[in-house]
């Protein structure tokens, strides 16, 4: 079980650390104070609105994924375009383009803990993309090209833009979600599940203790993070903690049409962009 702050949720993955901070970087912002209230919103008219739950991969298809400025798809034509604008960079110098030999990326959604049985039996409580992963260590011109190419991409494409309305559409939803009645009893049947497993809460927090105690890729780590997603997944909790968020995803995003049309149109827009950058060097 997770709150959001404690869980990154779809984590993307660029070639490297370096890139790894930096592609963070060239996402919206999703940081404020300002944001929607979900509270009054009625979800009973989107009782017809599921997730779509990958328990392979750990990804889940969600409404808000339409006007989601970093969306996986999104966020890989991004990361593709920064590429390109620094390849061009170093060609100005007569240098090779930037090694894209280890670009991965993990969608893995852990907003309310784990749930994906194989990753936790392969991977325990690590990010699977993180792992085996040597970052390349830049040189100093590929340095500069890496910091111009990513302020070209920040102003040309203005991703300093705020506490977008995707991301206060996917706050809103998971505080509605988890607050929720339905959702509360979700997290409490698989809580029983765990502690029935052997896991170990504090009175404080709806995250098992072992979540900050297991080290790193080991036996036990794996052992603990394979009971949680089981839980997770056998008491139907995460499915219907993904549902009712999609419900309020829904019913958030008809009560603010107008922002909604907006936030798909810059989207839209984007992702012209970003292939437009890229086509340009093909």
């Amino acid at each position: 079980m997770s709150i959001r702050s404690q869980h990154t949720s779809r984590i993307a993955t660029p070639a490297g650390v370096l890139l790894i901070a930096a592609s963070f970087l060239l996402s919206s912002c999703s940081t404020g104070t300002v944001g929607l209230e979900s509270s009054g919103v009625d979800i009973e008219p989107y009782a017809h609105v599921t997730a779509t739950l990958d328990f392979e991969a750990g990804t889940v298809v969600l409404p808000v994924d339409a006007i989601n400025r970093n969306a996986p798809q999104v966020d890989e034509l991004r990361r593709e375009a920064w590429q390109v604008l620094t390849d061009a960079c170093l060609a100005e110098s007569g240098l090779p383009g930037y090694s894209r030999s280890e670009t991965v990326s993990s969608e893995e959604d852990r907003l309310f803990g784990l749930w994906s049985v194989p990753l936790a039996q392969k991977y325990g409580f690590e990010i699977a993309a993180l792992i085996d992963q040597v970052p390349p260590t830049p040189s100093d011109e590929e340095l500069r090209c890496l910091d111009e190419s990513k302020e070209e991409m920040r102003t040309r494409f203005n991703l300093d833009d705020g506490y977008s309305f995707d991301a206060q559409v996917a706050d809103a939803a998971y505080d509605a979600a988890f607050a929720s009645e339905p959702g509360q009893a979700a997290l409490a049947v698989a809580k029983e599940c765990m502690v029935e497993q052997g896991l170990e809460f504090d009175a404080e927090s709806p995250m098992p203790q072992f979540d900050y105690e297991s080290d790193g890729d080991s036996a036990e780590n794996r052992r603990i993070a394979v009971i949680e997603a089981t839980c997770n997944v056998e008491t139907g909790a995460i499915q219907t903690l993904y549902d009712l968020t999609a419900r309020y995803q829904s019913a958030l995003m008809d009560a603010n049409e107008a922002e909604a049309k907006e936030a798909a149109e810059v989207v839209a827009t984007r992702i012209a962009g970003f292939e437009g950058v890229i086509s340009a060097s093909e």
